[in-house]
């Protein structure tokens, strides 16, 4: 019995139209279809962006008395992070836009800490982390103080990348923003508002709802497709990222080739054979969503025959089976160097086999 814990992937519904399921007994993955904003094109009139930026003004208990971005991402107490993600809202639009309308992506999660932290990881348009001189200016619009002086700042950025994609009517390039989100309970309004404030900037939204980070950031960089290795087949949507993920699973057992070999008990096996169970630790959070649906795409391509080797999967610790990553989850693992508490009330008899 292996363990392994879906959140050293850095992973983590709704009111979102989504057609997210698989039936288990289909061959074939269904259509996953996120929701899209359309965008103006254009931003709203600065009354309007006033508005919306007085709304949610910065808290004055900050730590440090300000955001700060890290390998992290913004982190803090979901309570404090409304200004923050309202700016950058607004600052991914104008990132996409920076581009030349690639685009980009708003990650909303806090991975591995405690249920009441949210936080926000920005994705470039390569899916990979923000550029280091665009993560300054993300800090820098964060922390621009009231509306006003927020406003000057974005005027800023605007007139610096009209100066870099010169357009014949003056207008922006296009923008669009992609939004994912993980299952705590805050994760949904705080996305709303990155929704909002992205197409007050006049940019289109594609919001994938619950996903972990990993998918979103192959969202962003499938989408596009110009920056892709020509190897690499373009699957923007959520079956894509599966299908390609345990396909290349699949082809990295392969490289085992079947090597056999004599246990330290005397027993022979083949390499092959040596995983049957994969156990998998879900830390309350998307992660165990996501890997199930491992499980009944490794089923199917099991039962075609052509890829053996797979191991079965085993889920434990599903949202709502216990408190998010407490004395589960990666980072628990990690640093105390213990197995995680299995929550799962179907998997009584799992937590004596680690």
């Amino acid at each position: 019995l292996y363990y392994f814990n879906p959140n050293l992937l850095h992973s983590h519904y709704s009111i979102i139209e989504y057609n997210n399921t698989i039936s288990e007994s289909s061959t074939t993955m269904s259509k996953i279809t996120p929701k899209i904003h359309p965008g103006s094109g254009q931003p709203l009139p600065p009354s309007q962006l006033t508005s919306l930026l007085s709304a949610h003004p910065i808290p004055p208990s900050l730590p440090q008395g300000k955001y700060s971005y890290g390998t992290a991402g913004f982190r803090l107490p979901a309570p404090l992070l409304p200004a923050c993600f309202v700016r950058m809202g607004i600052f991914s639009a104008l990132r996409s836009a920076s581009l030349g309308g690639e685009h980009v992506g708003v990650m909303i999660t806090a991975s591995h800490n405690p249920e009441g932290d949210n936080g926000m990881k920005l994705a470039d348009s390569n899916g990979g982390m923000l550029d280091a001189q665009w993560e300054e200016h993300a800090v820098s619009l964060a922390n621009a103080g009231d509306a006003k002086q927020t406003l000057v700042y974005v005027d800023t950025l605007v007139q610096y990348i009209k100066g870099q994609h010169p357009r014949e009517d003056g207008t922006l390039p296009r923008m669009v923003v992609h939004v994912g989100r993980d299952t705590r309970s805050h994760s949904l309004p705080l996305a709303t508002l990155v929704v909002r404030a992205a197409q007050a900037m006049g940019a289109t939204v594609i919001d994938h709802g619950e996903v972990s980070t990993p998918m979103l950031h192959h969202f962003v960089m499938h989408a596009n497709g110009h920056l892709l290795p020509s190897i690499i087949p373009q699957r923007c949507n959520e079956s894509g990222y599966y299908e390609i993920m345990a396909l290349s699973y699949a082809s990295l057992l392969r490289t085992g080739g079947l090597d056999a070999g004599t246990a330290a008990d005397g027993r022979q096996y083949s390499r092959r054979d040596t995983m049957k169970t994969l156990l998998i630790d879900g830390a309350c959070g998307i992660g165990a969503l996501k890997i199930d649906k491992f499980r009944r795409l490794f089923g199917r391509l099991g039962a075609e025959g052509c890829t053996p080797g797979l191991p079965n999967l085993h889920t434990v610790n599903f949202p709502g089976d216990g408190p998010l990553n407490e004395n589960c989850g990666a980072e628990f693992v990690q640093k105390q160097q213990l197995p995680p508490k299995v929550y799962s009330s179907t998997a009584t008899k799992v937590s004596k086999q680690y």
